[in-house]
């Protein structure tokens, strides 16, 4: 296991305060304005796959071609890293600016091929202590002293459940440590940060990542990506009651508002919405429980509720009764900070994977029609059409179309 290199001692309280109060002012105008999403990167490469050499491999990728104030966890750590910088560069304390250097990008992996496989943090670690910005699971900074862990505030999870992350700073054989799990000596930790170059980290991980894709057994063993997300936070005029939330300052609470899930395999998205904490929003829900639309429907939970939309992608083109569901979805995603074309983009994506998948289909079912044997129709029994009953049309109740399924 690596170790946290170039540990610096710890500076003075006072210094550690202003230290800290900035990074944590960095963390905080981050985890409002930037969204984590997994799905903008993979859309990124996913539209350039034929011509992925154009892509830059280093931090400028975050820039140039994922725009927007979009990113993983890695994307907006390259942004956290050079605001955080800046600022303590340009502190009017010659105490402060020193250690602008001694911000680091601190990764779980080396190498990754699944975005389920690293996460990536901020971090200027000291003998004694460590300052942490977490953008995915707390908007604000944190201090792990030495041979401690600190438990992150709750936070809305991908399935809509509340979750904590533990993190610790220890020492040990002489090496500096930061981990992210409940494992400690002599037990060996799941996930070991180690300090990482920015430009290295998105060659290395981010756009293999990118390019992950799975075998979906369900659906003729083609390769689809996995699930992407979104996560948008949003400033409150009151705590809310079921969702974990954060003061920023005296009059706003800081809280994740939506989720979004874009299932490829089972073609669909699903969003989460607060379900109690709504009436800031106005009366969301008034408007789905009277849909006339049959594709959309509501799961209700104590602090958020799931709405699901399946997708036609893995059958055909994308029906109307579609668009009329996903207006509906997409004034809800809106209404809690989503951004206009969001939802529509991420539902032309699903298509656009499974668009070489149907034609592929279709092709084999052409290619079996040309060239079936036509000695197949000669041996149908020419008898079974002389064994049907004509009378049975004669006792057809012709009422029965009256009651039919309009």
């Amino acid at each position: 296991m690596s170790s946290v290199k170039n540990i610096t001692q710890s500076p003075n309280s006072e210094i550690s305060e202003e230290l800290f109060e900035i990074a944590n002012k960095v963390a905080l105008h981050y985890a409002h304005k930037y969204i984590s999403s997994t799905w903008h990167v993979w859309n990124t490469f996913d539209k350039n796959r034929d011509d992925v050499n154009k892509l830059p491999t280093d931090r400028t990728f975050w820039s140039e071609f994922n725009a927007g104030d979009y990113g993983t966890c890695l994307g907006t750590s390259t942004r956290i890293i050079a605001k955080l910088k800046e600022d303590l560069g340009t502190s009017s304390n010659a105490q402060v600016r020193q250690y602008a250097q001694n911000v680091r990008l601190m990764t779980t992996a080396q190498d990754a091929v699944a975005e389920g496989q690293y996460h990536t943090v901020v971090a200027i670690c000291f003998k004694e202590f460590a300052i942490v910005i977490d953008h995915v699971h707390q908007p604000t900074a944190f201090k792990i002293s030495l041979g401690n862990s600190y438990k992150t505030l709750p936070f809305l999870a991908r399935d809509g459940t509340q979750e904590q992350e533990q993190f610790h700073y220890f020492l040990e054989s002489g090496e500096f440590k930061v981990t992210m799990d409940d494992n400690l000596p002599p037990h060996k930790p799941h996930q070991l940060f180690e300090v990482e170059d920015i430009d290295q980290a998105t060659q290395r991980i981010a756009l293999p990542a990118a390019r992950e894709m799975r075998p979906i057994y369900e659906q003729g063993c083609h390769l689809l990506p996995p699930a992407k997300y979104l996560a948008v936070r949003t400033l409150l005029d009151e705590k809310p009651r079921y969702l974990p939330a954060y003061p920023p300052n005296k009059d706003k609470w800081l809280a994740t508002t939506l989720l979004i899930e874009v299932d490829f395999a089972n073609p669909q998205m699903t969003m989460r919405v607060p379900k109690h904490d709504w009436a800031e929003f106005g009366n969301w829900h008034a408007g789905l429980s009277g849909s006339s639309t049959k594709g959309l429907y509501v799961h209700a939970a104590l602090s958020a509720a799931k709405i699901v939309l399946p997708l036609n992608a893995a059958e055909g083109e994308r029906p109307s009764s579609e668009l009329a569901d996903l207006t509906q979805m997409k004034a809800v995603g809106e209404i809690f900070g989503l951004k206009p074309g969001v939802l529509e983009d991420m539902m032309n994506s699903v298509y656009r994977v499974w668009k070489p998948i149907r034609e592929a289909r279709q092709r084999a079912v052409d290619d079996d029609e040309l060239y079936a044997d036509p000695s197949d129709e000669l041996e149908a029994n020419p008898s079974d059409e002389l064994d049907a009953n004509p009378s049975d049309e004669l006792y057809t109740n012709p009422s029965d179309d009256l009651y039919a399924d309009p």
